[in-house]
């Protein structure tokens, strides 16, 4: 299990909000999902995110990598799925 904690957010040491452009938290918990996969290659991966990391970078990570095999949103925001995954 991995619980990645999003740069800027929680206990993370980057500062508050510490983001070039919104699609580097997609880079990053894609990234998460490609270390994962190398570690455990025949493990299927599933992500479970809350609120805001129930959005794009879950659905976004989840598409980017073709590696998942379910994604759990817990209270996501409303969004359109054809927004988040679009580049």
């Amino acid at each position: 299990m991995y619980a990645p904690d999003r740069r800027g957010s929680g206990d993370s040491p980057a500062p508050r909000g510490d983001i070039v452009q919104f699609t580097d938290w997609f880079d990053d918990l894609a990234q998460v999902v490609r270390h994962a996969a190398s570690e455990y290659p025949q493990a299927p991966i599933h992500l479970i995110g809350h609120c805001f990391g129930a959005n794009s970078p879950s659905a976004r990570s989840c598409a980017e990598t073709s590696r998942c095999a379910s994604l759990v949103m817990l209270t996501p925001r409303s969004v359109r799925f054809t927004e988040l995954l679009v580049k």
